[in-house]
């Protein structure tokens, strides 16, 4: 026996080193799996359930700091953080903020600013969004990071009405084709559109007119930049053949807007049905928009509706209401009610806005 014991010894010497990468081996599966239980769970918004899985992890992997585990010891760390801060624990944004100047520069950092800025993001709390946003070190992202930083960086001032950062941020990541193409171009359009870049706006909303999801939003804001240009031409060739498309929004306004480019252009008949239309759907109607409806309709001789159109303009003291009242007055004696026309006549006669118009009357 006593032959023997050293070569017992030394196979179990030999073996020592197997079995404690065995047991390691073992620490670091489990802990593996409790990780992944918590990315499931935080992906589901369970987040309570996900900080305990994430707890778990860590338990598991502190006695060693090496290699795999050490990586996923940080994975670890952070989604018990950013589950604190979903969650609302005090400590939350506290824990986020440890981590990242631990860890910084490392990547894992940028993805912990990252969270943190969506959390307040996804409240609609958008300057403390911007605040860490804007910390995130963006040339170290990769493309898609890139995107959904400076997407939700534009679309934060965008909601700020600050058309100007917005369109910086936006203009950055326009041309990277992926999942922020489209919204980018649209609300990159959008701004262009509120700061009067009307060229560039159109030929944004262009592009974005090929996405299902944008397409229908495209077409008023088109019309809208061709009628303030005064290219009626353009607008009624784009607009007017959408009209039939019930997925367009803003079709209304759509169709008092190709109303009011015939209207502009002297064509009362094709621009009478847009500007009924609208009429008939939107409510109400402001005092320029009931004269343009009551006009076309004394244009084209529909009299009767002439005089019911511009009579609530009629009771406005304007210019606008004095020609209403004239034109009502007209209307009347075409429909021989001389007694309506004198009336009508007698209010313009005492409005002062037009010389003309006044002693015409």
């Amino acid at each position: 026996m006593k032959y023997h014991l050293p070569k017992l010894w030394l196979l179990v010497a030999c073996w020592l080193p197997f079995l404690a990468t065995a047991q390691e081996t073992t620490v670091y599966t489990e802990a593996y799996k409790a990780f992944k239980q918590g990315e499931t769970a935080f992906e589901k918004g369970l987040y309570g359930k996900a900080q305990k899985q994430y707890q778990t992890a860590l338990e598991l992997l502190r006695p060693t700091n090496e290699g795999e585990s050490a990586l996923l010891q940080q994975k670890a760390e952070l989604g018990f953080a950013k589950s604190a801060v979903r969650i609302g624990q005090p400590e939350g944004e506290k824990l986020m903020l440890d981590f990242i100047r631990e860890y910084s520069p490392d990547p894992i950092s940028n993805q912990a600013l990252i969270e943190l800025a969506n959390y307040y993001y996804d409240l609609k709390k958008y300057d403390k969004a911007l605040e860490y946003f804007a910390m995130v070190p963006t040339r170290s992202l990769t493309k898609d990071q890139r995107s959904e930083v400076r997407f939700k960086m534009g679309y934060a001032y965008f909601v700020r009405k600050d058309f100007a950062k917005a369109k910086s941020n936006f203009s950055e990541i326009k041309s990277v084709e992926n999942e922020y193409f489209y919204p980018t171009n649209y609300y990159y359009g959008l701004c262009e559109f509120f700061l009067g870049n009307y060229d560039q706006a159109v030929q944004t909303f262009r592009v974005v007119e090929k996405s299902k999801r944008y397409q229908k939003h495209v077409p008023y804001y088109i019309a809208q930049i061709y009628f303030a240009e005064g290219d009626y031409d353009d607008l009624i060739a784009y607009a007017e053949p959408k009209l039939n498309d019930n997925n367009i929004l803003k079709r209304e306004e759509l169709n008092q807007l190709v109303g009011q480019a015939y209207f502009e252009q002297g064509n009362y008949e094709r621009a009478l049905p847009y500007l009924e239309y609208y009429a008939e759907r939107s409510g109400t109607l402001r005092e320029e928009e009931f004269y343009q409806l009551g006009f076309a309709q004394y244009k084209v001789g529909a009299y009767s509706k002439a005089v019911k159109s511009f009579q609530p303009v009629g009771e406005v003291n304007s210019e606008l209401g004095q020609y209403a009242m004239y034109y009502s007055g007209d209307a009347y004696l075409k429909l021989n009610n001389t007694k309506a026309a004198h009336t009508a006549f007698g209010k313009a006669r005492k409005l002062p806005y037009d010389a003309f118009i006044t002693e015409e009357s």
